[in-house]
C-alpha cells in the first residue's frame, strides 16, 4: 500500500510520521526552514511567519520544496502581505486569487478554524453560518448542544461568554430530559438571551500580535502571569504577557483562557479553586513551549488556602488534593505563586460570565488588572501567613498541619536583663518601639516602611507590650506556685484519706514445712489443693518470692503470689513437711478456715 487511506483511523498518526520522517532530511540543508515546519504543521495546514517579506519568500520556496520531493506540493498561499503574493504569483506557485490586492480588499480566511482578516492583521469570530443555524430555532437539548459545539474558540478569547452556555448545558443535563424533548421555559428563556448575544459576537476583533509594533531589542523584561478562579460554577483560569520595555513602559497583552464547568459533586470552594490553580499550571506549560523566547512566570490566586495548600508539603493533605498540589509542583514553583485580591483578578470574569457587549469593551479582560502594567511596588502586597491560620474559617486542613508544635521560651531573663542595663524606664519604651518597628519593617516592602521619628501610637504600644511581659512574668509565678502547693496536696494529705495498706504492710516470708493452698482459677477455693513448702528461694533484699512446693501429686515450683498460707499453727508441720496426707482432719482444718468470718 502506498497511499494513506482517507477515513481510517491511523490515517492520521501515519500522515504526520511520514511527514516528519521526511522533514529529517533536511535538518542540514534547511534548519531555519525545517524548524519552522516541525513547530507549525497542523495535519495539512502550515502557518508560519517572518520579520519581513525576503525572509517569508525564502522560507516559502524553501518550504515548496521540502514537499516538492517527496510529491506533496503545496497549494493556496495566502498571505497579509500584497509584496509577497505578488512575488509568490511571479515564482508560478499556486495562490489563492481570492484577495484582491488591487482594490486594496482583502477576504477573510480561517486558521485553524479562527477567521483572520489578513488585510487588518486581527483575528474575530464569523457568525454567518450559525445565525443561518439559529433559524431553526429548536428548544430541545440536541439543539442547544449543537449550537455550543459550533462555536469554535480553542484560544479562549470569549471564555466568559461561552462559559454560560456550558453551564446551561449542564443544568440541562441534571434535568435529566431526552435529546428531542422540549426543555423548561426558564431554561429557553436564558438560551434566547445567549443566542441574542451571539449575533454580536462578530464585533470583537483581536490583533493577531501581542504586542504590535514593538522589537525584540525595545524589550527589556518578559512575564507571563496566570490567573486562577473558581466558584460553585466553574472554575477557570486567563494568561497575560507583561512585556517592559527600555523606556520604563510596561505593556500587556491577553494570551489564552480555560475554563471549566465544576463537577455536579458538590464541593466546598477551595476545592474548586485548587482545580482552577491547576488548570493555569497546565496552561502555564502549553504556552512556554510555544514560546520561542525566556519568560518569567508568575502566578496568581485570590483564594488563601489554596495559596498556602500550594506553598505547603502535598502529603499532609487528603488524597483530592495531595494529587493536585503535586501535579502543580511537578509543574511550576511554588516560589512562582502569589496572592491577590478578589475584585483584582481577571479570572472571577469567566465563573461569573459576561454579555458579548461588556467583553468587547472590558479592558480588564484584554489587559489584566492595571498594577499588571505598574512596577512590582504597586502589586498586591504579600499574604501573612499567620494572620490567615487565624482568622480564615475555612482553614481547617491548614490548622491539622501547620502550628502542631509549640514552641516555648522563656523571654524573662532578656527583659530582666535588658532592664538592668537600661535603667531609665523612658529610655527603655523607645528601645522596644524601635524593635517593635523593625519587626513590622520586615514584613512590608521598602516603599511602606517607616523611617521617621517614633509617633506617640508606637510608644503606647510598646508600654503596652512591656506591661503585658510584666503580667505574664507575675501570671507565671502565680501558677507556678499553685501547682507547687497541689502537688505537695495530693501528694502529702490526699494519699492519706484511703489507706492502701497492700503495699506498706510487711508481711513475713514463707517457711519450710508450712501448709498452704495452691490457687487454681479453674476451681472453687474447697477445690484447691494443698502444699507443703519444702523449699524457699530468697532475692538479694532477703525476700521471698519463689518456692518449692510438694503436693500429693509431686513437687512443684511456684510463685508466692499463687500461694494461700493457712493461718495460725495450722500451717506448720512437727514432721518438717516430709508428707502430706489428705486426712478428714485436715478437710475439716480446710473447712473452718475459709468457714471463718474474716476480720
Amino acid at each position: 500500500m502506498t497511499r494513506v487511506l482517507f477515513g481510517v483511523t491511523s490515517s492520521p498518526f501515519l500522515l504526520n510520521t511520514t511527514i516528519k520522517h521526511h522533514l529529517k532530511r533536511y535538518v542540514d540543508k534547511f534548519p531555519h526552514t525545517h524548524k519552522l515546519l516541525e513547530n507549525n504543521l497542523y495535519v495539512d495546514d502550515v502557518h508560519i511567519g517572518e520579520d519581513n517579506v525576503d525572509k517569508a519568500l525564502i522560507v516559502c520556496l524553501e518550504s515548496y520544496e521540502i514537499f516538492k520531493d517527496a510529491s506533496m506540493y503545496l497549494r493556496k498561499w495566502r498571505t497579509n502581505s500584497p509584496e509577497l503574493f505578488h512575488k509568490l504569483k511571479e515564482r508560478n506557485l499556486e495562490v489563492d486569487d481570492s484577495p484582491d490586492f488591487y482594490n486594496q480588499t482583502l477576504v477573510s480566511s480561517k486558521v485553524l478554524g479562527v477567521a483572520l482578516n489578513p488585510k487588518e492583521d486581527y483575528f474575530y469570530f464569523d457568525t454567518q453560518s450559525l445565525e443561518k443555524f439559529l433559524l431553526k430555532s429548536k428548544d430541545t437539548k440536541r439543539y442547544i448542544l449543537q449550537i455550543a459545539g459550533r462555536i469554535f474558540d480553542p484560544i479562549g478569547y470569549i471564555g466568559p461568554y461561552t462559559i454560560r452556555i456550558k453551564c446551561l448545558i449542564q443544568k440541562i443535563w441534571c434535568l435529566g430530559l431526552d435529546w428531542d424533548e422540549i426543555v423548561p421555559d426558564e431554561i429557553i428563556k436564558i438560551f434566547n438571551d445567549w443566542c441574542d448575544d451571539l449575533k454580536k459576537l462578530s464585533n470583537i476583533r483581536i490583533t493577531r500580535h501581542y504586542f504590535y509594533g514593538s522589537l525584540p531589542k525595545d524589550i527589556h523584561n518578559i512575564e507571563l502571569h496566570l490567573f486562577s478562579d473558581a466558584s460553585i460554577k466553574a472554575y477557570e483560569t486567563v494568561a497575560y504577557l507583561s512585556v517592559e520595555l527600555n523606556d520604563g513602559n510596561i505593556i500587556t497583552s491577553f494570551v489564552a483562557s480555560k475554563g471549566r464547568v465544576a463537577p455536579l459533586k458538590t464541593l466546598s470552594l477551595p476545592h474548586p479553586e485548587l482545580m482552577g490553580a491547576l488548570l493555569s499550571a497546565r496552561l502555564s506549560e502549553k504556552i512556554m513551549k510555544g514560546l520561542e523566547f525566556p519568560v518569567q512566570r508568575i502566578f496568581w490566586t485570590d483564594s488563601s488556602i489554596v495559596f498556602f495548600w500550594i506553598k505547603g508539603s502535598p502529603d499532609k493533605f487528603k488524597v483530592f488534593i495531595k494529587n493536585r498540589i503535586q501535579e502543580i509542583h511537578k509543574l511550576s514553583n511554588p516560589s512562582e505563586w502569589f496572592h491577590c485580591p478578589g475584585k483584582e483578578n481577571p479570572g472571577d470574569i469567566i465563573s461569573r460570565g459576561l454579555s458579548v457587549a461588556e467583553l468587547e469593551n472590558s479592558d480588564f479582560w484584554w489587559q489584566g488588572p492595571s498594577w499588571l502594567r505598574e512596577k512590582k511596588s504597586s502589586w498586591p502586597k504579600p499574604l501573612e501567613t499567620h494572620k490567615e491560620l487565624v482568622t480564615d474559617p475555612e482553614t481547617l486542613e491548614i490548622r491539622k498541619t501547620l502550628a502542631v508544635n509549640t514552641v516555648m521560651e522563656d523571654t524573662n531573663q532578656d527583659i530582666n536583663n535588658f532592664i538592668k542595663k537600661y535603667s531609665s524606664f523612658t529610655k527603655f519604651i523607645r528601645i522596644t518601639a524601635y524593635c517593635l518597628r523593625f519587626l513590622k519593617n520586615c514584613k512590608i516592602t521598602q516603599s511602606d516602611r517607616k523611617k521617621d521619628n517614633l509617633s506617640a501610637s508606637e510608644l503606647q504600644n510598646a508600654t503596652h507590650v512591656l506591661i503585658k511581659c510584666a503580667q505574664l512574668s507575675e501570671w507565671s509565678l502565680i501558677q507556678r506556685l499553685r501547682d507547687t502547693f497541689w502537688a505537695r496536696w495530693s501528694s502529702e494529705y490526699l494519699n492519706e484519706l484511703q489507706r492502701r495498706t497492700k503495699w506498706t504492710d510487711v508481711k513475713e516470708n514463707l517457711k519450710v514445712g508450712q501448709l498452704d493452698l495452691l490457687k487454681n482459677a479453674s476451681q472453687i477455693p474447697m477445690k484447691w489443693t494443698l502444699a507443703r513448702v519444702i523449699k524457699i528461694h530468697p532475692g538479694e533484699d532477703g525476700l521471698v518470692r519463689v518456692v518449692d512446693v510438694k503436693t500429693a501429686k509431686g513437687t512443684f515450683t511456684r510463685a508466692v503470689t499463687n500461694l494461700l498460707p493457712l493461718p495460725g499453727d495450722v500451717g506448720l508441720s512437727p514432721n518438717g513437711g516430709r508428707d502430706v496426707i489428705a486426712t478428714k482432719t485436715n478437710c475439716k482444718q480446710k473447712e473452718k478456715f475459709f468457714s471463718s468470718p474474716v476480720a
